[in-house]
């Protein structure tokens, strides 16, 4: 996990590098890059894992496109939030059903340690 791309970008764009991470913008927005989840269960009755991921600060949450029948996702996408504080970054990898979605993982990333322009790694 590394460093973001410097430029500004609209919020939810594709990215093609292999970086990740989480950094405060000089704009005052945090950019959240999910890359891929690896290994994933099964939890399909049919086939594989739908799966995509949830990232949430305060009452804002974005989300990443379902990549459908695949236990190794690849997201490659930028999430952008609204920042004035540092604060908790939340991700969720859910599985995308007919009847209703189900968590598969979450993880909490403290981002008090983020500073202007600098990459918090998870």
């Amino acid at each position: 996990v590394q460093q973001t791309v410097s430029h500004p970008y609209p919020s939810s764009r594709k990215m093609a590098s292999d970086d990740s991470a989480a950094r405060f913008t000089p704009d005052g927005y945090i950019d959240v890059v999910v890359l891929h989840a690896s290994d994933l269960p099964l939890v399909a009755t049919f086939g594989l894992a739908d799966a995509y991921c949830t990232c949430s600060m305060d009452k804002c949450v974005l989300s990443t496109r379902v990549i459908n029948n695949h236990l190794h996702p690849t997201f490659n996408t930028i999430l952008r939030f609204p920042a004035s504080r540092p604060q908790d970054l939340t991700v969720r990898v859910l599985n995308k059903t007919l009847l209703g979605d189900s968590e598969i993982g979450r993880v909490t990333v403290p981002l008090e340690d983020v500073r202007k322009g600098q990459a918090k790694e998870f």
